[in-house]
Order: C-alpha cells, then sequence, then structure tokens
C-alpha cells in the first residue's frame, strides 16, 4: 500500500519486459539504468549488483559507445543534457542469446514484436478508460536508423478524467506516516465526504489517416457502508483493499474516412448504450470477462501474473 493510488503498485509491469530482452535499459532524468541479471554483459557488476546506474550529462558517452547509446537520441534526447522524460531500450533475445538466457529460452523477433502491437491495437482505446496519467499512446515505427519514424496509430482521450477519487486516496496517503494510519483516515471520513466521479469521454484513434471515435460514460466511486467496513477490516489490512470502484458504458461511436470528412454516427447516448462483452479491469484490463455489458474497475486482488482476480 506504498501507493493506493499507482497502478504500478503490482511491481510486475516492468518484469515482463524480461520475456524479450535480458539486458534492459532506460533514460531518465540525468541518468541511464542498464540492468544485466547475467551479470554477463556490464563491467564491474556481479550477481548481487546486477546492473549500472551512470550519470551521462555531459559525459559524451554517446560518442564513446555509439553502438549501446546511439538508439536513445530520440524525442529530443541527446545523451548529453538531462531529458525530461523516460526512453526504455530492450534489445531483443536473439537465437544465440536465447541458448544461454537463464531467463527464458525463447528468442524474440522483430516480426513478433509488430504483432504484439497489433494486438495491442485492438484494445488501446479501453485501456484509457480508468487512466488517471496517461490520456495519449503514440506507436511509431523507424525500419532503419538513417529512416524517418512512421507513426502507426494514435489514441487520445479527449476530455480529463474525473480526478476527485484518485486525488483523495493520493492525498490522503501523502498525509499518514503508515498503513494503519490510511485506514484509520479512511474509515472515519464521514460518508458524505467520500468522491465520486461521472464523466462523458471521447477516446479517438487515428490509423491510416481514419479516424474512430468512442464515447464512453466513466463513473467512479470511493464505496462507504460495507465496503469500507470490508477493507479497513485488521484481516484484510495485508491485501491492501480500498474500496474504489468504476464502470464503463460505451454509449457511442462513430467513424470518418479523415479528420476533414465529417464522421458518420454508428450509435447515439441519446438511445441506449452500445453493446459490449464486459471485462474486469484493475485500472488496466484484465482477461477477465465479468458478463456484463460494461466494463468493471475494481481495486481487485489479482493472481501473480496479474492475469486473473485472486481467488481461494
Amino acid at each position: 500500500l506504498e501507493k493506493p493510488h499507482s497502478v504500478g503498485r503490482f511491481g510486475l509491469g516492468f518484469n515482463s519486459v524480461y520475456h524479450f530482452t535480458d539486458v534492459p535499459s532506460f533514460v531518465s532524468g540525468d541518468n541511464v539504468v542498464i540492468f544485466d541479471p547475467h551479470a554477463s554483459h556490464l563491467p564491474g557488476i556481479s550477481p548481487s549488483h546486477p546492473g549500472l546506474k551512470i550519470n551521462f550529462v555531459g559525459k559524451g558517452i554517446a560518442t564513446q559507445f555509439p553502438d549501446q547509446f546511439y538508439p536513445y537520441l530520440l524525442f529530443g534526447c541527446d545523451m548529453q543534457h538531462k531529458y525530461n522524460g523516460t526512453l526504455f531500450r530492450f534489445p531483443l533475445r536473439n537465437d544465440i542469446t536465447a541458448t544461454y538466457s537463464q531467463i527464458k529460452q525463447t528468442a524474440y523477433s522483430p516480426a513478433m514484436v509488430l504483432n504484439l502491437f497489433k494486438n495491442f491495437q485492438n484494445i488501446a482505446s479501453e485501456v484509457l478508460l480508468f487512466l488517471h496519467n496517461v490520456t495519449c499512446i503514440n506507436l511509431y515505427f523507424r525500419e532503419g536508423m538513417d529512416k524517418d519514424m512512421k507513426m502507426i496509430y494514435r489514441v487520445g482521450r479527449d476530455g480529463s478524467q474525473g480526478q476527485s477519487v484518485y486525488n483523495f486516496i493520493r492525498d490522503l496517503k501523502n498525509q499518514v506516516k503508515d498503513k494503519d494510519e490510511f485506514y484509520k483516515r479512511l474509515q472515519g471520513t464521514p460518508e458524505k465526504m467520500l468522491p465520486s466521479d461521472c464523466q462523458l469521454l471521447s477516446i479517438t484513434r487515428n490509423e491510416s489517416e481514419k479516424e474512430y471515435t468512442q464515447r464512453w460514460m466513466v463513473s467512479e466511486y470511493l464505496g462507504g457502508k460495507h465496503s469500507i467496513v470490508m477493507a479497513t477490516k485488521k484481516e484484510n489490512q495485508t491485501h491492501g483493499f480500498v474500496p474504489w470502484a468504476g464502470i464503463a458504458a460505451k454509449v457511442g461511436e462513430e467513424f470518418g474516412a479523415n479528420k476533414d470528412q465529417s464522421l458518420r454516427h454508428v450509435d447515439d447516448r441519446s438511445k441506449k448504450a452500445v453493446s459490449l462483452e464486459g471485462r474486469a479491469f484493475c485500472f488496466l484490463p484484465l482477461p477477465v470477462k465479468t458478463g456484463l455489458p460494461v466494463h468493471v474497475n475494481g481495486y481487485f486482488e489479482l493472481s501473480s501474473n496479474r492475469r486473473d482476480i485472486w481467488y481461494g
């Protein structure tokens, strides 16, 4: 419960990159960080300290080691000055490195990466429904270092997502010193003071000069009564439960050939919700199908691989 408002509180997101790489790295701010779990690629490391953190500002390391750092010279990063953002690099595990990898002995080809992005494209619009800090996803592809980047698709959200519940949880966590005090303050909050949001969101996807827009009604609520009692029970506090839930109903969709052509309505929110196969979300979509005509977001306890809701 270190960051109860954070999607990444499970600690699984970054570890997923080891499906396709053995030596991930990233640039953020003043530093470049390189992980080497095998302790076999980087100088001066060991199994107990399998990585390096290097302050690159003013060091000229892109010139000294172009094969390692030239791929970072994108989106305004020059590997000489502080970079206001984060760039990740994942050298793909090939047939040779897969034979001695102790992480996974399966190669991952560029074609597999493109297929992964293609599959993500099918759900990219819905990924943004319950996120509070990510409002846009752009996918670019470049065939070579001397080629220009080409945008494959863009998904963006119009209208600000309601932040009342998110801000309440974040601010409450910042005001307390530990988990016990967090739950005590949460339990002591009068029910009429618990926040809720209801927003109409437009999520637009652009690809191949075509534009497709979905309209969603998204409602989020910090529950009281029985839900807050269950979450704050002493025996349940080890799970880090927070009675934070949400619903997303698709209320319309429209598409057009391009931005200049008027959009043709497929459905309209004044009639009825558009049919969809409801899924469970824990801020990000889960493979779990609920059988409901809406998506349900909950502060669920998840299985260790984050692919299912925990039960037992």
